[in-house]
């Protein structure tokens, strides 16, 4: 019979109830594999998303059968190609994660929303256009970019690099009015480890003390004792990560060495001690001054029937 209406006893005593039979909503994900956009599971945010103190996330929450969030996917999914290596872009399909949606307090779809250590700094109000939602997105990535301005700013700077944890610093030159979203993310994701700061290419007396031309990258090592520059064709914050991290342990900042064994090590650091220390497999809990970090060394070159050590 048509007309959508259905007719079913019950209620006790067999009363009778009429009842307008509701169409099935959508559930399937919008984002299917493949999609340069992530659909996030509850495991995958609780474990991933509100515990991530790496990455910034840019969170959309949907509706499968809701015709904007429909016609906001191929937009979405230009976000995620645009912050590719900048931020994670994921969204929530609410009707199978209804849990995560209610604990943001999801009232509207389709609801996008910007994400750092599990709080939500910012939701989005804007046209539904790529462009315009990279801007937002970009706009609200925390800034931990140090601005250095003149010489003595570098100076400066160069005081901190050698106080960080990996002992070096990352100084990004550009001729941008604001840090780069590649500094920013960089900066925001190793906030605990480096120091990452700007220079304008204007500034003539800072581009000189870093003997840089142009726009590009350097690690400062230690406190100015050695300038790194980034050298490659791909400036995607990937790849600049994969060079950062490469400075973790301060072999890097002193490729190019060659230690003999026995000769004096007086002119090193004692970070620098440290790195060959650890690069030699070994850890020296009481070396307090220079010649105990020596003995160490020269005992591990021993140790491995090493003449000299090439870095």
């Amino acid at each position: 019979m048509g007309g959508g209406i259905r007719f079913e006893f019950g209620g006790g005593f067999g009363g009778f109830q009429q009842q307008r039979q509701q169409p099935q909503r959508e559930t399937n994900d919008l984002y299917q594999n493949g999609s340069r956009v992530t659909n996030i599971t509850k495991s995958a945010w609780d474990n991933d998303v509100l515990t991530d103190d790496k990455f910034v996330w840019v969170v959309e929450f949907y509706a499968p059968w809701c015709p904007h969030c429909k016609a906001l996917k191929t937009e979405y999914e230009s976000v995620a190609k645009n912050l590719d290596g900048i931020m994670k872009v994921v969204a929530v399909n609410c009707e199978k994660e209804k849990a995560i949606c209610q604990s943001v307090g999801v009232e509207a779809y389709p609801t996008l929303t910007v994400i750092a250590e599990g709080q939500v700094l910012k939701q989005y109000g804007g046209q539904k256009v790529s462009a315009t939602m990279t801007k937002w997105a970009l706009e609200n990535l925390p800034n931990h970019v140090r601005t250095v301005r003149d010489a003595a700013g570098l100076k400066a700077l160069y005081r901190e690099c050698e106080k960080s944890q990996w002992k070096v610093c990352v100084v990004f030159q550009s001729g941008r009015a604001d840090p780069s979203p590649q500094a920013k993310t960089l900066a925001y994701r190793f906030r605990n480890n480096t120091v990452v700061a700007e220079v304008k290419t204007s500034q003539e007396d800072v581009m000189k003390e870093l003997m840089a031309t142009g726009a590009g990258v350097t690690a400062v090592c230690g406190a100015g004792d050695r300038l790194v520059p980034y050298v490659s064709d791909k400036f995607t914050a990937g790849r600049i990560q994969n060079w950062m991290v490469s400075f973790a342990t301060g072999i890097k900042c002193m490729e190019g060495m060659r230690i003999e064994h026995g000769s004096d090590l007086g002119y090193l650091k004692r970070s620098q001690l440290d790195s060959l220390v650890e690069y030699l497999g070994k850890r020296c809990v009481a070396c307090y001054d220079k010649s105990e970090y020596e003995k160490m060394i020269y005992a591990a070159m021993t140790e491995k029937g090493m003449s000299h050590l090439e870095l």
